[in-house]
């Protein structure tokens, strides 16, 4: 995403898996459950940017110097019904920050983490739609398909 004018974009990102994961925070307790019946995943994402310089750095002033990927997503159960919240105190509080995607991502980085979602059924879709974008992107899970994606 980023300047359409430019020859590469502002970002590239992917989700390399998406997987049920555990909560391993030491500060994460059991009050901080999921809803009932809701599980967690870890979407692992790896993102790159480009310098704020030349053609990239309308995109970058646009941004405010920033780009954060940790928010904006929604999840939809396997009936397309879409959860009030994926992301709920006990996705913010479930992995260490070492383990985490950065929330912040600035010029010129290359970073890999996790960002933690709740979902309702082991498989469905979930997307990344930021606010200051006209759309976003879904991807199809199935945590019982390799890589926890789908098809």
């Amino acid at each position: 995403m980023g300047n359409i004018d430019a020859e590469s974009p502002t970002i590239s990102f992917t989700v390399d898996s998406v997987e049920e994961t555990e909560c391993t925070d030491p500060l994460w307790t059991p009050g901080d459950l999921a809803a009932e019946g809701n599980r967690l995943i870890a979407v692992d994402i790896t993102a790159i940017t480009q310098p704020a310089s030349g053609e990239h750095q309308d995109s970058w002033d646009e941004l405010y110097g920033e780009i954060d990927l940790t928010n904006e997503w929604i999840s939809f159960g396997a009936d397309g019904q879409r959860m009030n919240d994926a992301q709920s105190f006990a996705t913010m509080m479930c992995l260490s920050s070492s383990e985490q995607l950065p929330s912040q991502i600035g010029p010129g980085e290359s970073v890999q983490g996790v960002v933690v979602l709740e979902v309702s059924d082991r498989a469905g879709e979930i997307a990344f739609r930021p606010w200051w974008l006209d759309g976003g992107w879904t991807w199809s899970y199935d945590l019982d398909g390799p890589e926890g994606l789908g098809a």
